[in-house]
């Protein structure tokens, strides 16, 4: 494999992966579990539920910016 497909492999991973953490941020906060860091929402909110609520709806693209 050549350097290009190895580098398209990889970020294809990394996209796949933070999908799967972006999808899954409402069924981990219904579950009770928390697996983003505080030290990425905290700049954002007072909680990490908040970014649920759709009135904070403006707020919830930040914390992804850290994906």
């Amino acid at each position: 494999m050549g350097a290009v497909a190895n580098y398209s492999a990889y970020s294809m991973g990394l996209f796949l992966q933070k999908t799967n953490i972006i999808r899954d941020y409402r069924e981990d906060l219904d579950d009770k579990r928390k697996f983003w860091p505080r030290q990425v929402w905290s700049k954002y909110a007072d909680d990490l539920g908040e970014f649920a609520d759709p009135k904070n709806i403006d707020a919830v693209p930040l914390p992804f910016r850290h994906v």
